[in-house]
């Protein structure tokens, strides 16, 4: 019976094996794509209580090489500035191959953030993706066009 308890503990161990390390912090590498920088990601609202069309923040390639064989998720942002302080702020992550319309759904985050943006990580649950994949948000505020800049911070885990 122990035996049995071991080695079922070390496939849930194994099964659920993902690097676990200091956030590393990505930011805005330009034309759709992250970068170890401090250039923040800045996302502007849609119109009408409505999400905007969306952005692309990351291009398939930028981390872990773009391998199929890794999985990753963004299961924490940091919000660095709001252009509508204390108002409500939606952020939809969607996932995919192909075009955003294709995608799916990989988490929401939401929130009322200050003026100067010092709040501290968010973080939510998060569907995983291969690296390969293409990473758009979708942004809402109670404010037509207000703008949230932010920090990505993946997490990413090897496919068994």
């Amino acid at each position: 019976m122990n035996i049995k308890l071991t080695l079922a503990a070390q496939q849930i161990n194994e099964a659920e094996h993902h690097d676990h390390n200091d956030v590393i912090w990505y930011g805005d590498g330009g034309a759709g794509t992250l970068a170890e920088n401090l250039t923040r990601i800045q996302l502007t609202a849609g119109v009408g209580n409505a999400f905007s069309a969306g952005q692309q923040i990351y291009g398939g390639t930028e981390i872990e090489g773009g391998s199929p064989a890794r999985k990753l998720d963004f299961h924490s942002i940091l919000v660095t500035a709001v252009s509508a302080a204390n108002n409500l702020y939606i952020l939809q992550f969607i996932g995919g191959t192909g075009l955003i319309g294709d995608g799916t759904i990989l988490t929401h985050y939401s929130g009322f953030f200050p003026a100067t943006g010092k709040a501290g990580p968010i973080y939510s649950s998060c569907r995983r993706i291969p690296c390969n994949y293409t990473i758009w948000v979708k942004t809402k505020c109670e404010t037509d066009g207000a703008t949230i800049d932010i920090m990505v911070g993946p997490h990413t885990y090897r496919q068994l």
